[in-house]
């Protein structure tokens, strides 16, 4: 079955209200995945990971946290992580998947390593950024680390 238009347009467009932000700071999350993509402007390639948060850090504000409506709420948005795949940028996956993910890298290729990176712990840095010039605000990885333990 088909999508139902007449149920969208139904609806009152002023009730519409975007979803809400992650708040700021560390969560452990779980890699889930990966696909290669490419910028939708410059067609830049890049690696998205896919992850799901699994825990919330210290420094992450409590009372922001349950007005998400706690963890299982923030476990089921999908966060990701993307690292461009340019000759510049090559050595900041590189990085990711032999610093963060704490995987061997030696003189393995690529396609090979990337696949092993699914199922690994890490911990991420989550900011609020809005888009230039619109009021758009909304939650990115800003950075990944290896899970402190």
């Amino acid at each position: 079955m088909g999508t139902n238009f007449q149920n969208i347009l139904g609806q009152n467009a002023g009730d519409a209200k975007p979803p809400p932000l992650i708040p700021i700071g560390t969560y452990q999350a779980t890699i889930l995945g990966h696909e290669f993509l490419e910028s939708s402007r410059k067609k830049t390639p890049f690696c998205r990971f896919n992850l799901r948060i699994t825990g919330v850090g210290e420094d992450v504000d409590e009372e922001e946290v349950e007005a998400f409506g706690g963890l299982q709420a923030l476990s089921e948005r999908s966060p990701h992580l993307d690292l461009y795949m340019t000759d510049k940028t090559l050595f900041m996956l590189t990085e990711f998947v032999r610093d963060t993910c704490e995987l061997e890298v030696g003189d393995r290729t690529y396609d090979a390593i990337i696949p092993e990176t699914t199922g690994q712990d890490i911990q991420i840095f989550v900011i609020q950024r809005t888009i230039e010039g619109t009021r758009r605000t909304f939650s990115e990885v800003d950075r990944a680390f290896p899970v402190q333990g």
